[in-house]
């Protein structure tokens, strides 16, 4: 009976080894490539482009960009929204996240998946239009 139970234990020692080797692969490759804000540079730049937008936080495979949405009748902040890119092996991670304080205040999120060599400026289309839709205050207008 503790042969199995031994077993088991070396199979998953064995499992969580390989993937922090593979993960430590991962990231010295981004490392080599000049970094993620060099990588997907057009990603970044088209984001940083809009209103009070700045990088919240800079990792090795994590970029998060963010602000804030100004109510236009009294020009105060009235949200945040933020951007997350990450990469993950043979994906690039998107997630979007925005908040609206007015009205009872409002919430969305999107995720997506993308291959990491799809062309930087088809995702910043892609994720546009997910603002588009949400119509308050959009990061993108």
């Amino acid at each position: 009976m503790y042969w199995i139970f031994i077993f088991v234990v070396i199979i998953i020692v064995w499992v969580l080894v390989n993937f922090f080797i593979s993960y430590s692969k991962h990231r010295r490759a981004i490392v080599a490539q000049g970094g993620m804000k060099l990588i997907y540079k057009t990603l970044i730049e088209g984001l940083l482009r809009y209103g009070s937008a700045r990088i919240i936080r800079d990792e090795i495979d994590l970029v998060t960009i963010g602000g804030t949405f100004t109510d236009p009748l009294c020009n105060r902040e009235c949200g945040l929204w933020s951007v997350s890119i990450q990469r993950a092996f043979a994906l690039l991670n998107i997630q979007y996240r925005a908040h609206i304080d007015l009205g009872g205040g409002k919430s969305t999120k999107q995720a997506w998946d993308f291959p990491i060599d799809m062309d930087q400026e088809k995702m910043l289309e892609i994720i546009k239009r997910k603002s588009d839709e949400w119509d308050i205050f959009g990061i993108i207008k």
